[in-house]
């Protein structure tokens, strides 16, 4: 249940400027700014702000940050500083209606940095009446940042399987305990000890990717300070969505960009793909990757393939690339290898420079802390039986639900390997953030899925959907990871604010 969003979370829309919600709103704790950053401990007394000195891109923004325990059960083991950014609303001169708290997804993923700009821009019709607050959650961007040696190396993106599962396992033991402090709810907790010192009422969720995630988490264990969500490329805290689902979701996107597009033939697509996949699993190739000037060789297998084309179709939409993989199989049927290497060439050399980008943009020892033990693992088993089991479970898959790739290669691809965390320390804490079932606020949420997103398609969106008892799901044409940094994502998400 993979879902990275190293891209622009949300697009400009200026000139789609929507009327706000109308006066009578509930009025919110207005905000007054101070002099000075805090860095206090995790209580509900008041936090300060400062002006930000380095975010140029949001010349209003106020800075600072929050003390709060590592392990609030424990507090002895320590603490860790979280840091925020709020930038007030345009017009003073009315109460407030509310404040909107992004997360960019990840997990892992800078928010105030790498996405705050881009959430400020594309949000700003409504930002009149309502206060942005952006949080990097533990581990990443400004906050006390969480790293391991073991995930150091980015061109670890390039390596095989198991020497990747490796790499993340020992990343989880060198953590040891630290791992499980890093987890959703942690994240969560610290959300809500900014929200009390900052003096609101209630927040806005709004999560792109495992940002729906977070936010669903937020809401589920602050039910009363939680006045709606958006969720955006959502999937279900319970449920995976990497799996027979994505392969479906996949193979529906490459149809649709045939036909709107006109310049491929989705089932003759397809069948190439499925050509293609075979005679790489039989058969492997090489493909060359550029790094800084130097040239990598590594194997071109269908795994990689389906890494490849999986992210292709997990992003947000790039018609180009994407009519690009239904040309590359079908030059591979005639023996010629060279687009589909420079396909997968580009998608090795992208997954590098993300392990790159930093922890100030994005935090991969936090990705894996988060992930290896909130999400919930593919095939259960009991003790050192969890690779065995694994194993059972990935072997009893029906590979005609995995089209064009077998199951093996699709549900191992890339960052969205179901046994990822296999080798990972099994915390005795490990587990969903919340059951199925469980109780979640009345508030109005906006579930948005892309219609050729093969990571969080629409049935994922409703399953998260079906998480609230108030929940409207908006699939988006020619949208795909995640919808809101597309133009008709961003007008329903003003919308849906415009309207409250």
């Amino acid at each position: 249940m993979r879902s990275r969003l190293l891209a622009a979370t949300v697009t400009a829309l200026a000139a789609t400027a929507l009327t706000t919600a109308c006066d009578d709103a509930p009025e919110a704790v207005q905000l007054q700014p101070s002099t000075q950053p805090s860095t206090q401990p995790s209580s509900t007394r008041p936090l300060t702000l400062a002006p930000c000195t380095d975010l140029p891109d949001l010349p209003t923004a106020e800075c600072g940050s929050i003390t709060v325990p590592l392990d609030r059960a424990n507090p002895g083991a320590g603490t860790t500083t979280v840091a925020f950014a709020r930038v007030p609303r345009t017009d003073q001169s009315q109460p407030p209606l509310g404040t909107i708290v992004p997360n960019p997804g990840g997990p892992g993923t800078s928010t105030i940095d790498f996405s705050g700009p881009l959430y400020a821009q594309g949000l700003a019709p409504v930002l009149d009446r309502r206060d942005l607050l952006l949080i990097d959650p533990r581990g990443t961007g400004r906050s006390t940042p969480l790293t391991c040696d073991a995930l150091a190396d980015p061109t670890l993106a390039l390596a095989g399987l198991d020497e990747r599962r490796t790499a993340i396992g020992e990343c989880g033991e060198q953590l040891g305990d630290r791992s499980a402090q890093h987890s959703t709810t942690a994240v969560a907790a610290a959300d809500d000890d900014i929200r009390a010192g900052l003096g609101i009422e209630e927040l806005d969720l709004f999560g792109d990717s495992y940002g729906t995630f977070l936010m669903a988490t937020y809401a589920q264990r602050h039910p009363e300070r939680t006045a709606s969500a958006v969720l955006s490329g959502a999937y279900s805290v319970t449920e995976r969505t990497e799996g027979a689902m994505g392969a479906a979701a996949l193979r529906r996107a490459i149809t649709l960009v045939c036909e709107r597009t006109r310049q491929c033939d989705g089932p003759t697509a397809l069948a190439d793909l499925s050509a293609l996949a075979t005679t790489l699993r039989a058969t492997p190739s090489t493909v060359d990757v550029e790094l800084d000037g130097a040239t990598r060789q590594v194997p071109l297998d269908e795994w990689q393939l389906a890494g490849a084309v999986g992210k292709a179709f997990s992003s947000a939409p790039d018609p180009e690339l994407q009519v690009g993989v239904a040309t590359a199989a079908s030059a591979a049927r005639t023996g010629d290898l060279t687009p589909i290497r420079t396909l997968v060439s580009r998608y090795l050399a992208t997954e590098v420079a993300t392990a790159a980008a930093g922890v100030q943009a994005y935090a991969v020892a936090a990705d894996w802390a988060v992930s290896c033990h909130d999400y919930p693992e593919a095939f259960p088993g009991g003790g050192d039986d969890r690779e065995a089991a694994y194993e059972r479970g990935l072997a009893a898959l029906d590979d005609a639900d995995f089209a064009p790739f077998s199951a093996r290669a699709w549900s191992t691809r890339g960052s969205y390997d179901s046994g990822a965390c296999l080798k990972w320390p099994h915390a005795p804490s490990q587990g969903a953030p919340f059951t199925a079932g469980a109780p979640m606020p009345d508030v109005p949420v906006l579930v948005l899925s892309g219609d050729l997103d093969a990571n969080t398609p629409v049935e994922a969106g409703k399953q998260a959907a079906a998480q609230f008892p108030n929940a409207e799901v908006v699939e988006v044409r020619n949208a795909g990871h995640t919808p809101s940094v597309s133009e008709g994502g961003m007008v329903r998400i003003l919308e849906f604010y415009a309207a409250r």
